[in-house]
């Protein structure tokens, strides 16, 4: 049985200017007391606290951004601005995209327009109406979320011939962990086996491009068929082995009939075989999640 013992916080003000004293020899300890406490602590507390270690060092910052993205206040704008001009800083961006009036995020384009910002400042920007979206910036489900969340019409012919582009990148890339984790003994992979192809269905029907959603699930149930009727599926639904292995295994038929299936105007000369698409990988090596510096809008 786990034993806690408790303690007596000293003043938050106390901490705030040990933190603040470099030399007090505390600092480490202040900086961790004050992250732990932040989101009980006042109003006024907080935003003296965010001051603060929004004038230390990247680390600091980045913690304090942060903070800034949930509980902004319109006081912090000049010096987010002053950070920006001065830093750069990725973190910085996602603070401005959120908060900072649309004017500055235009004057600020071409310099926040890093990593996947593109895909936010069209959400902030999508009310204005000389903003146009440039989708070659986009992913394919950005691109399609972007069109279902501020409510753009699109042809289905257009949007099928997006999700057949999606299984094409997909296959080229690889799984995810995820992609495959969910895959139990028996079951087969298929074009909804890909979390990202599951997100972006939820889009298209979004969208209100039910057509194209339905012609496309037809599609894939039509790969599942011809995979559980196939050798191979019933050899390996045949043969004991752990579920790690028959997530491979499963995986490496279903790539091959997947990217068989597609029409050649999707593929590319310079995709890798498809022996190499289903060639034998390690579980754990199987890792193209997205960036853990996404903007958690």
């Amino acid at each position: 049985m786990p034993i806690y013992v408790v303690t007596k916080n000293p003043p938050i003000a106390t901490q705030i200017k040990n933190f603040k004293n470099k030399k007090s020899g505390k600092v480490t300890e202040a900086r961790r007391d004050i992250q732990h406490r932040f989101a009980c602590l006042d109003w006024k507390d907080q935003k003296k606290i965010l001051n603060l270690f929004l004038e230390s060092g990247q680390t600091d910052r980045d913690w304090a951004y942060s903070k800034l993205l949930w509980i902004w206040d319109d006081s912090f704008t000049e010096k987010i601005k002053t950070l920006w001009d001065k830093y750069h800083e990725y973190k910085c961006s996602w603070v401005i995209i959120r908060h900072l009036p649309k004017e500055f995020i235009l004057e600020k384009m071409q310099e926040i327009d890093i990593g996947r910002n593109y895909y936010f400042i069209s959400l902030r920007l999508s009310g204005l109406t000389n903003w146009e979206i440039d989708k070659e910036k986009l992913s394919i489900k950005d691109y399609l979320s972007l069109c279902s969340q501020t409510e753009r019409s699109m042809d289905d012919s257009e949007v099928l011939d997006l999700l057949f582009r999606l299984v094409h990148d997909k296959c080229v890339e690889g799984p995810t962990q995820d992609d495959l984790k969910n895959i139990s003994y028996g079951s087969v992979f298929s074009a909804t086996s890909f979390s990202e192809i599951r997100t972006t269905l939820y889009h298209v029907y979004g969208i209100g491009c039910n057509q194209a959603a339905e012609e496309f699930e037809k599609w894939n149930e039509t790969i599942q068929l011809r995979i559980t009727e196939s050798k191979d599926y019933h050899e390996i639904c045949e043969t004991p082995m752990s579920d790690r292995t028959y997530q491979t295994r499963i995986y490496s038929i279903g790539i091959e009939y997947l990217y068989t299936a597609l029409h050649n105007r999707y593929k590319k000369a310079d995709d890798p075989s498809i022996e190499q698409m289903k060639a034998p990988f390690t579980y754990y090596t199987v890792v193209h999640d997205y960036n853990n510096d996404e903007l958690p809008f």
